[in-house]
């Protein structure tokens, strides 16, 4: 076995072994849907699973198309890959037994660390801030209501986005879902504005989006995002 498969292995089981502490945690809440729970696996996947890829690459053309216009709903600008932010390193990940097809970005923007992965449904954002880390923060309301306005594109013609936070964030470390003010439950999102989400989970803050297509039933298969020629090429 390659010293990659080998290192896809173990992080398989590592994520399987996750997600089941995310079932247990959250399904007393009904928050445990199969598009949210794939997308909290794929961000355990480790750096070795993913190839790099050039920005807006003929292979992933149709691919880059759609992040692109995804992401200038969801996202300020200073903090959007495609526009304000600089240095993205970029990497892909090809669908196999560890989950679907995978773009990701990793760079700086507006003070913060920023880690984009996104499928052909969801888009999730690891935030974190150097200086005041989201575990230790004194102030954690506080904290996300900053991220909130540096992060996330509110205010548009097609969605006008709140986020009402609970009052005990700072005493409650378990796994967290805070969805926008009235949204749909996952099973009933007709379009990407329709909700927005933030994840507390294993000491990190996640930004989710969901890349839901109006004139789409269901949910894209996530294994078909990418074309079988650059499946192909990113495995080999």
């Amino acid at each position: 076995m390659s010293t990659r498969r080998h290192v896809a292995g173990l992080a398989l089981i590592a994520a399987g072994l996750l997600a089941q502490e995310w079932r247990t945690t959250l399904q007393s809440h009904d928050l445990d849907h199969p598009v949210l729970r794939r997308a909290m696996r794929a961000v355990l996947l480790p750096g070795t699973s993913f190839v790099p890829v050039q920005p807006f690459s003929t292979d992933l053309a149709e691919v880059w198309q759609a992040s692109q216009g995804n992401l200038s709903f969801f996202l300020v600008k200073d903090v959007d890959p495609y526009r304000g932010a600089k240095d993205v390193h970029w990497t892909a990940h090809p669908a196999g037994p560890d989950g679907g097809d995978l773009l990701k970005a990793q760079y700086e923007a507006a003070g913060l660390q920023l880690t984009l992965l996104e499928s052909a449904n969801v888009v999730t954002l690891q935030v974190s801030q150097p200086e005041n880390p989201f575990p230790s923060a004194p102030d954690k309301s506080t904290l996300i209501q900053e991220l909130i306005r540096k992060v996330v594109l509110l205010n548009t013609a097609d969605h006008k986005w709140r986020y009402d936070l609970p009052p005990d964030l700072n005493s409650d470390s378990t796994p967290r879902l805070i969805t926008t003010h009235n949204a749909p439950p996952i099973n009933e999102i007709q379009t990407r504005d329709d909700r927005a989400d933030i994840v507390i989970w294993n000491g990190s803050l996640y930004f989710v989006f969901y890349s839901k297509i109006a004139q789409m039933d269901g949910w894209a298969a996530e294994d078909h995002w990418f074309s079988p020629e650059a499946r192909h090429s990113l495995a080999r």
